[in-house]
């Protein structure tokens, strides 16, 4: 298979051509990516206080009931049941649009994760530095956040195929890692352990025109998350995926290294995104010596507000270049519902059905890695297209009733996602 023809693979650490591109339903407000160096509040994990973390206990608790206090004051309007199957991380999916300060239960997994002491690369020292707080706080400042029925976002990477993984014997290890940003509409970013931290994986061994199979699609790793509003105009991430060449890549400790030039950033407003992005990745470089290593992806996506699809929520982003392609879903924690993963066989059809009825101005996104998968409904995925983005007409309602179906044409991992229209 050849390389796909819109980019070309970066030369230097933030350089070269750079195709980004939202398939299908993107409409009017299509994704905007801007090339320029693993990932924000990562993987998760159980949750619990933070060792070193002051701010716990009884006093903690006082302050989350009174920031629900607050928000219950804030939108004095009736509350719509919601039904949520409970589960760790990802597999939260199932609940129903939701109105009023029931919604605070599709943050509980983000809690979970941003309070998580045992993320890669923290230690004792960097979580007081940090400020990271317990999940008992950490959802308590997240329920501050919330605004009417807009609830956060969270930018997951679910895949990664790599077209080029540059040994010539043998296999390529590629490991990665992320640093997330936040732009206010004064082009200000701020330090905040909320958005999420710098984070990575180890390397991982996959020749080239393979998928990365370490990514998990049951439970992707959280790169970057947005709160409700209009006060962020942008996310900006930086997104890093290298062949191990030198010697072995100690991803956990670059990462330490990469938080501790966190920590010592400023608390205070900085110009733009490169005052945090240039010295965590600079940090992250040296402690890697990735001078002896193969770029992949070294680059950012910026993720923009947008007038119609805020950031690109309820759909598949993709970074594409001569050597690899990353895929991410910007998921909205409160209402997007998934069906799957599923394993595809050849000849094997099924139905995908969510457990709530996909209404017009909703949005469907598919996604597969491995065999091509047919879906008259919406469109084949395959190699070149694993992902499809479509906007649900109206008038298709009634045909999408009782779901709509897929086929396998070998082994495949197939998931999708949909969320409801607003209001």
């Amino acid at each position: 298979m050849e390389a796909d023809p819109r980019a070309s693979g970066p030369k230097s650490p933030g350089t070269g051509p750079l195709s980004a591109h939202s398939e299908g339903g993107a409409g009017r407000d299509e994704l905007a990516f801007e090339p320029s160096s693993d990932a924000g509040a990562d993987r998760p994990g159980k949750g619990g206080t933070a060792p070193g973390d002051d701010v716990g206990g009884a006093g903690a608790v006082r302050r989350v009931q009174v920031a629900l206090l607050a928000l219950s004051k804030r939108r004095r309007r009736r509350a719509r049941t919601v039904v949520v199957k409970p589960g760790a991380g990802f597999s939260a999916d199932h609940s129903t649009p939701c109105s009023g300060i029931l919604c605070s239960m599709g943050l509980d997994d983000l809690a979970k994760r941003l309070a998580n002491p045992n993320r890669i690369g923290l230690n004792p020292e960097l979580i007081k530095r940090l400020g990271v707080s317990s999940e008992d706080v950490a959802r308590g400042r997240l329920m501050a956040q919330l605004e009417g029925d807009e609830s956060h976002l969270g930018v997951y990477l679910i895949a990664c195929y790599v077209v080029d993984d540059t040994d010539f014997w043998g296999d390529g290890e590629i490991y990665w890692w992320t640093i997330p940003t936040l732009v206010d509409k004064d082009g200000k970013v701020h330090k905040d352990t909320l958005c999420g931290l710098p984070s990575g994986e180890a390397p991982h061994k996959v020749g080239s025109l393979e998928w990365m199979t370490n990514f998990s699609l049951a439970d992707p790793p959280l790169v970057a998350v947005i709160p409700p509003g209009d006060h962020i105009s942008s996310c900006q991430i930086r997104l890093a995926f290298y062949d191990d060449d030198g010697a072995a890549a100690d991803v956990p400790t670059a990462i330490t290294a990469g938080l501790e030039a966190l920590a010592v950033i400023s608390d205070d407003a900085l110009p733009g995104p490169e005052q945090i992005i240039t010295p965590v990745r600079e940090a992250i470089w040296k402690s890697l010596r990735a001078e002896q290593d193969d770029i992949l992806v070294d680059q950012d996506i910026t993720l923009h507000h947008g007038e119609v699809v805020r950031f690109g929520k309820g759909m598949i982003g993709s970074l594409v270049n001569a050597m690899a392609r990353v895929y991410y879903f910007v998921k909205d924690e409160n209402h997007t519902e998934r069906f799957g993963p599923i394993t595809l066989h050849k000849g094997q059809i099924e139905t995908v059905k969510f457990k709530q009825p996909l209404k017009g101005g909703g949005r469907l996104a598919l996604f597969a890695r491995g065999a091509e998968v047919t879906c008259s409904a919406f469109g084949d995925l395959n190699t070149d297209l694993p992902f499809q983005n479509r906007i649900i007409d109206k008038s298709h309602e009634g045909g999408l009733e009782h779901g709509f179906n897929i086929a396998g044409n070998g082994a495949a991992k197939f998931v999708a996602y949909y969320t409801p229209p607003a209001g």
